[in-house]
């Protein structure tokens, strides 16, 4: 594929389900919804059908409740991971940090699973944003990064760049 690198790697960037705002409560700590627990779990699936044919991955995830509630309902339906880490540089975190916790895994496909607006920034600077739409829903991608989402790129971890990742899929898992 033109553009991209010859030792492809899969970046899984994943927005968090639907999250709950009880009062008092701090942002880290906001757990789901009940929207967002059923959303989790069909993000689970999609995510099983992106996996199945790539092998190991890794999983990064922010360590806000929200975050990790989506993981714990979406990891009924997915294969286990080489390897997980919950990573605090992952909360709230910009498109940069984002790469880092990526370069860390020793997987050619890596999950992170994260917040906006670095996950909408980051899938908005790989090539291809623009064009990129959910093939159920036909949201775009440029338009909003929807809780519930997931955008697949590919391109080279070890020297990721804008110019040299491609988005290869993007779904709204509602």
């Amino acid at each position: 594929m033109e553009g991209v690198a010859e030792h492809t790697s899969r970046l899984i960037l994943i927005r968090h389900a639907k999250s709950d705002y009880p009062v008092g409560v701090p942002d880290h700590d906001r757990p789901l919804n009940a929207r967002g627990r059923a959303n989790a779990r069909v993000m689970g699936r999609t995510v099983r059908e992106i996996l199945e044919p790539l092998g190991a991955y890794s999983v990064a995830l922010s360590t806000a409740i929200r975050v990790q509630e989506t993981w714990n309902a979406m990891s009924e339906s997915v294969p286990s991971p080489t390897r997980s880490w919950n990573d605090a540089s992952l909360y709230l975190a910009e498109p940069d940090a984002i790469i880092e916790a990526a370069q860390c895994a020793s997987t050619p496909t890596v999950v992170i699973i994260g917040h906006n607006p670095g996950i909408e920034d980051l899938a908005r600077m790989s090539q291809g944003a623009d064009s990129a739409r959910d093939p159920h829903t036909g949201r775009a991608l440029r338009k909003k990064l929807p809780t519930s989402s997931v955008t697949v790129i590919e391109g080279e971890l070890s020297r990721w760049t804008p110019e040299e990742s491609r988005i290869v899929g993007f779904h709204v898992c509602r």
